[in-house]
């Protein structure tokens, strides 16, 4: 959804997951400081912050390492 956050119905629709497990997902997410939730006219917004970007990026890299030695994550 770009850098300026995604909402929570898209969230459900592109996680598939229902909305308590997704509450308690972001509820970990915002815990650990990789997203937080902004309200927009009106809305709840859930915007990355630099720490998740950060977090992806090294997952991304850990995942090409595992990935060249025939390890499945």
């Amino acid at each position: 959804s770009g850098m300026g956050g995604v909402n929570l119905t898209s969230l459900l629709r592109k996680a598939n997951l229902s909305y308590g497990r997704l509450a308690n997902v972001a509820l970990k997410l915002m815990d650990a400081g990789l997203i937080e939730e902004q309200v927009l006219e009106g809305q709840r917004i859930y915007v990355i912050t630099s720490r998740g970007r950060d977090y992806l990026r090294r997952y991304q890299q850990f995942a090409e390492v595992a990935d060249s030695f025939g390890l499945k994550l």
